[in-house]
């Protein structure tokens, strides 16, 4: 054995030999069981060595009352705790003993405690002697400024000092025998029994013995912070609590103040710098260390890094110090520079703080880096000026480059040009694939749009699928015209929007300046209506406004603006054009025709109103108020004795969408009408928009029962392999073939063709616009099925569709053109 476990050995024997000496019990808890006692210990609780104690639950000494506080998470507790708590242990044959514990962990993390139990069993019963003396200090507890009051075993005040008055507002005769719950607000008020009880019983109490802060509650019901230090006292049999207290209202108030003062000192987004008279810094807060870079020490006992800013001369202080001097207060925003060495921008405030007698005693600085703030305002300039979606300047941006555009073409005498566009097909895109497909076609048509434009021009998002793009002298129209050209060419190119292949064309308005009409939204609105007409004319697919097209893009205006209300004002109503059965004579089936009259426009052509419907996408709404008219009228005649009579309705691209045979089903089940009895009417066009869905939806409504026909056939795409493709049961031959057909063999032919091909695949042939006997003959000799036109009728009221099922006129008609019927 070394020298120095010698004396380490024989310094534990020591220590075991001392532990010996100690009257208290000296215990070690591990895992909850006692692993050594010392042995006068063993003896304070009635054993006679430490061996009986060894290997024991510790919770087997505790009194039952006291049994948790010995858990192992009972002392974990205690350990925690400054001081000793008092307790009753329970030691052999039962005995109990008053006892003042004190526990400590050994170790961090090892499950061991140190138990230190000190006997005050004779020290409590000493006690009692308490309450003979308490009658004798009477007088003074009554000059002490803290309250002391005196509580029974129940509850109840048995004395209260002249301190307790003034902080309570009670008289001393008012209050006693009153239960001490008075002076506690809730909870606390109505739990205080409770309290008491369980301390009764031998359980431990959060407050006993020890200092706290508490709130107390005064005679007005007002509650007040207060410092508490509560003992029991035993006067013979009688336990009473004596309970010590100040009214600590006003410390708490400044504390709250001081650490109000601190946290916002600290906190402070801003930079704060106190220094004395001569400018030396004396406090700063983390906020300097955080803008400048300088630590706190590096910083106090200087004076403050801004009086060396290279940035500032020395008239520049000056007017500083002069300012200082005649009103103690200074602000404004000065450049310095970082730690680092980097430049920013500080707003500074100094004011001085002066004693009684007027002298400066320090400086308080307020500093912020309005770097941060220079680039936010940058930022919401440019969010409050560019689209978010393309980066591009927006609306308001582009107003305003076009009115400086517009001043500097007069002051210079030189051209611009302004063109507007949209992308045709963008709304198809974005209502059928989603908003998000549509956000990415609009980022890729900007960045081509980015590609083809000049460096000198500025472009910009308006909103939508809508673009402007301003052009900077310009030599000739011709620049803008090759700029439309380029565009349009550039957007015919396929997009790929992540998987999905979409074909977007671009209809561009352009608008020439200086001219008679310079503000920018004249400007603005020229180029929209050369837009709509660039749309209309379907050729370039480009437009240079012109005066006269002023009034019709007003019209258009006054028509969508008109067209919002006039479903809801009933402003439409439907006429019916009846279709002739060339075998019978008879006419089986009308076209139900919307028409629109309006108080301000008067009556208004289909063929002006209805590509706005379209546009606009209002076609959605009324094409069900028309179906749903139409359903209503086919019911009205079946039940006037033609159920025969089948009224078609004619289907708009818009309406192409999933739910569409629900919503057909459920104006069926609400008008009454027989499937069979309304006929519904496709283009060709409405087939090319989207051909899978298109085919299944017709199919579906076929499989309700509804006739199904091809309006306008001859005039687009069609072929063999569409009519096989959808379930149609007529083919309507396009007016246009009709109305050259006795003049022109070509149509003549054409005519005979889809006859032909129409009966080979078993469908019914109507020839629209028949307008003369000697088309309603050559039709007759081609095996036409039925005829449609002003020949028959035009479009007319019910009552005259009525009229003519009574006294049918199609006999007749036939007859005068030798047909055999």
């Amino acid at each position: 054995m070394t020298a120095q476990q010698k004396e380490s050995h024989a310094a534990g024997t020591w220590g075991l030999r001392l532990l010996e000496l100690v009257s208290d019990l000296i215990a070690i808890v591990q895992d909850g069981r006692l692993v050594y006692a010392n042995g006068s210990g063993a003896r304070m609780l009635g054993f006679e060595g430490p061996a009986p104690l060894i290997g024991r639950p510790v919770q087997d000494l505790a009194h039952r009352d006291y049994a948790d506080l010995l858990s192992p998470e009972g002392l974990a507790l205690l350990a925690r705790e400054e001081g000793s708590v008092t307790i009753k242990l329970v030691g052999a044959h039962g005995a109990e003993l008053d006892v003042d514990l004190t526990v400590r962990p050994l170790g961090e993390g090892e499950g061991g405690f140190m138990m230190e139990a000190r006997d005050i069993t004779q020290s409590k019963r000493s006690a009692e002697a308490l309450r003979e003396r308490e009658a004798k200090l009477a007088g003074i507890l009554d000059a002490v400024i803290e309250g002391i009051v005196t509580i029974s075993m129940d509850g109840r005040i048995q004395s209260f000092n002249a301190a307790a008055s003034r902080i309570f507002g009670y008289m001393t005769e008012e209050i006693v025998g009153q239960s001490v719950s008075r002076l506690m607000p809730e909870p606390y008020a109505t739990e205080h029994n409770m309290y008491m009880q369980h301390y009764a019983q031998g359980g431990r109490t959060w407050m006993m013995n020890t200092s706290r802060e508490l709130s107390g509650r005064r005679r007005d019901g007002s509650v007040f912070p207060m410092e508490i230090h509560v003992s029991e006292l035993k006067q013979g049999k009688e336990r009473l609590f004596i309970g010590v207290m100040r009214d600590i209202s006003e410390r708490v108030k400044t504390e709250e103040r001081l650490r109000l003062s601190a946290t916002v000192f600290e906190t402070a987004a801003e930079g704060v710098i106190v220094t004395d008279d001569d400018f030396k810094v004396s406090v700063v807060n983390s906020a300097v260390t955080a803008i400048t870079g300088y630590s706190a020490d590096e910083v106090v006992g200087h004076k403050p890094p801004f009086l060396n800013s290279p940035y500032q001369d020395e008239r520049f202080f000056l007017s500083l110090w002069e300012a200082l001097m005649r009103s103690g207060l200074w602000a404004g925003e000065i450049w310095d520079k970082k730690k680092t060495g980097e430049r920013y921008a500080q707003h500074l405030s100094i004011s001085s703080v002066r004693d009684e007698q007027g002298i400066v005693q320090q400086y308080v600085m307020v500093f912020s880096d309005v770097t941060q703030r220079l680039q936010d305002e940058e930022r919401i300039l440019y969010q409050a000026t560019h689209d978010m979606l393309t980066e591009l300047p927006n609306r308001m941006l582009f107003l305003e480059k076009l009115t400086a555009a517009v001043e500097t073409a007069h002051a210079q005498g030189s051209r611009g040009a302004l063109l507007f566009l949209d992308l045709e097909g963008f709304k198809l895109v974005n209502d059928t694939l989603g908003h998000d497909i549509g956000d990415f076609l609009l980022r890729e048509a900007s960045r081509r749009l980015v590609h083809v434009s000049r460096d000198s021009d500025l472009l910009a998002r308006l909103g939508g699928d809508e673009f402007a793009i301003l052009m900077h002298n310009i030599a000739s129209e011709q620049e803008a015209v090759d700029m439309a050209q380029t565009i349009i060419e550039s957007m015919r190119q396929p997009f790929d929007l992540e998987g999905y292949e979409a074909f977007v064309t671009a209809n561009i308005g352009i608008s020439l300046f200086p001219d008679m009409s310079d503000s920018p939204q004249a400007l603005l609105k020229s180029a929209t209506a050369a837009k709509t007409r660039a749309k209309e004319q379907s050729k370039t697919n480009y437009a240079f406004f012109t005066p006269d097209i002023t009034d019709a893009f007003n019209e258009r205006l006054a028509i969508k603006t008109n067209l919002v209300k006039a479903l809801e004002r009933e402003e439409f109503h439907l006429l019916y054009q009846p279709k002739l059965d060339m075998a019978t004579g008879q006419i089986h089936g009308v076209e139900a025709l919307l028409r629109w009259r309006n108080p301000w426009l008067g009556f208004v052509s289909p063929v002006r109103f209805i590509p706005v419907l379209e546009e606009t996408g209002l076609i959605v709404e009324v094409g069900e108020w028309v179906l749903e008219t139409a359903c209503r009228q086919q019911k009205a005649w079946a039940e006037a004795g033609h159920p025969e009579v089948r009224v078609a309705v004619n289907l708009s691209a818009r309406q192409i969408r999933p739910g569409l045979a629900e919503t057909v089903d459920a104006i069926l089940k609400r008008t009454g009408a027989n499937p069979g009895g309304i006929e519904i009417e496709i283009t060709e066009s409405l087939i090319m928009g989207d051909a899978d869905l298109a085919a299944q939806l017709l199919k579906d409504l076929s499989a309700m029962g509804i006739p199904l026909s091809m309006d306008d056939f001859g005039t687009g795409y069609s072929s063999l392999s569409y009519l096989k493709r959808f379930p149609l049961d007529t083919i309507k031959i396009d007016r246009s073939f009709i109305k050259d057909m006795t003049a022109e063999s070509d149509d003549a032919e054409i005519v005979r063709t889809i006859i032909t091909m129409g009966h080979s695949l078993k469908r019914r042939i109507v020839a629209e616009g028949v307008e003369t006997s000697e088309q309603l003959s050559v039709l007759n000799d081609l095996g036409c099925d039925e005829i449609q036109g002003y020949l028959l009728s035009p479009p007319a009221q019910p009552e005259r569709i009525m009229e003519m099922l009574k006294k049918p006129m199609g006999p007749d008609l036939l007859r005068s053109i030798g047909a055999a019927i």
